[in-house]
C-alpha cells in the first residue's frame, strides 16, 4: 500500500528511474463488467502513473492453465475502459500488466519476461500501448542471475523466512521500507492476512482442480461437458468409487465433490438456486452457464440416488 515501496518495485521492473516516478497513485481494484453476464476482473494491486500509464500488478501462487488468456483478458479490458461515452482514441493511454508467479510459465532460464506486439519478421513495434512482464520467482533459485535492483525485488517475494528478507532489504532502500513494513504487521493483521490468503488459495487450487479436469480428458474417460461432469459429481458423491488409472479422472472427481459439497451447504443455509448459482460462478470461476449445469446435474444424482 506504500507509494514508495510501489516505486522502488515499478522503478525496478519497468528498468526507468524512480525519479521518472512522480506518482503511483493506487486505483480501484475491480474492473466493472460491460455486460450482465461479463466476468467481473479483480485485480491485486492497480496504478496510475503521473505520465498516466495504468499498470496492474497480479500475483498467482499456483500454476494456472490460463494464465496467459487470464492477464491478456485483463490488460484488455483495462485498455478498452479507458474510454467512456464520447471520448475519441486519443484518450487511450499506456497499459502495463505485471505477472507474479509462484511458478514456472516458459521453458526457458530467463526470470524477468517483457513482451509488447510486433511484427513477426521485420520486428517492428505495432504499438507499445500494451505492455506484460512475467516474473517467474522459481528461476532465481535455479540459477546464477546478475546482481539488479529487479533480482534483489524477486528474492524478496520469494523470501521464506525473515533472514532472507532482510538479507535483500540491506540492499535496496525501497525494500528495506517494504521490509520494516512486514515487521510492523500486528498480530491481528498477520491473522486477518493469513486467513484471506488462505481463502484465495482454495479459489486457485479449485481453479488447478478445474483446470487439471479439462487436461485429463485427454487420458482418462472420454466424457463431454455434461456428461463428464455428472460423471465426475455423481463418482464424487459415492466417495470415488471406481475412480478410474488417471490422475486427471482423479482430480475430476474431487472437483465434482468439492461443487457437490458446496450445493449441499448452499442448501442448508437456505440459499435459491440463483444465490448457489451466483456461489458456484464465484468460488469455482465457472460461467453462469457452467455453474447452472453443474446444479442440474446434481438434480438428476439426487434423483438416481
Amino acid at each position: 500500500e506504500d507509494e514508495e515501496v510501489r516505486t522502488g518495485f515499478l522503478s525496478a521492473i519497468l528498468d526507468i528511474p524512480s525519479e521518472e516516478i512522480e506518482s503511483a497513485v493506487l486505483l480501484p481494484t475491480g474492473t466493472l463488467p460491460e455486460y450482465g453476464d461479463d466476468k467481473l476482473g479483480i485485480l491485486d494491486v492497480r496504478v496510475r502513473l503521473n505520465n498516466s500509464s495504468e499498470i496492474d500488478i497480479e500475483m498467482q501462487m499456483n500454476s494456472h492453465a490460463w494464465w496467459l488468456a487470464r492477464s491478456l483478458f485483463y490488460l484488455c479490458r483495462m485498455y478498452a475502459g479507458q474510454l467512456h461515452e464520447g471520448d475519441g482514441y486519443e484518450k487511450l493511454q499506456k497499459c502495463i500488466h505485471i505477472g507474479i508467479l509462484d511458478f514456472k510459465l516458459f521453458d526457458n532460464e530467463a526470470y524477468h519476461s517483457r513482451f509488447h506486439l510486433w511484427e513477426d519478421t521485420r520486428r517492428q513495434m505495432y504499438t507499445d500501448k500494451l505492455e506484460v512482464h512475467v516474473l517467474e520467482l522459481p528461476k532465481i533459485k535455479d540459477g546464477a542471475y546478475p546482481e539488479s535492483k529487479l533480482l534483489h525485488w524477486a528474492k524478496f517475494l520469494n523470501s521464506n523466512t525473515r533472514e532472507e528478507m532482510k538479507s535483500m532489504a540491506v540492499k535496496d532502500p525501497y525494500i528495506g521500507k517494504a521490509y520494516r513494513q512486514v515487521v510492523k504487521l500486528s498480530a491481528d493483521e498477520m491473522a486477518r492476512l493469513e486467513y484471506e490468503a488462505r481463502e484465495k488459495a482454495e479459489r486457485d487450487h479449485d481453479a488447478y482442480l478445474k483446470s487439471s479436469w479439462l487436461d485429463g480428458q485427454k487420458d482418462g474417460i472420454e466424457i463431454g461437458r455434461r456428461d463428464g461432469r455428472a460423471e465426475g459429481i455423481e463418482i464424487g458423491r459415492k466417495s470415488g468409487i471406481e475412480i478410474g488409472r488417471k490422475s486427471g479422472r482423479r482430480d475430476g472427481i474431487l472437483f465434482g465433490m468439492r461443487i457437490s459439497a458446496c450445493i449441499q451447504n448452499s442448501r442448508q443455509e437456505g440459499l435459491s438456486d440463483h444465490q448457489i448459482i451466483s456461489r458456484l460462478s464465484e468460488r469455482f470461476s465457472l460461467k453462469e452457464e457452467e455453474a447452472e449445469e453443474y446444479m442440474r446435474d446434481m438434480e438428476l444424482s439426487d434423483v438416481s440416488l
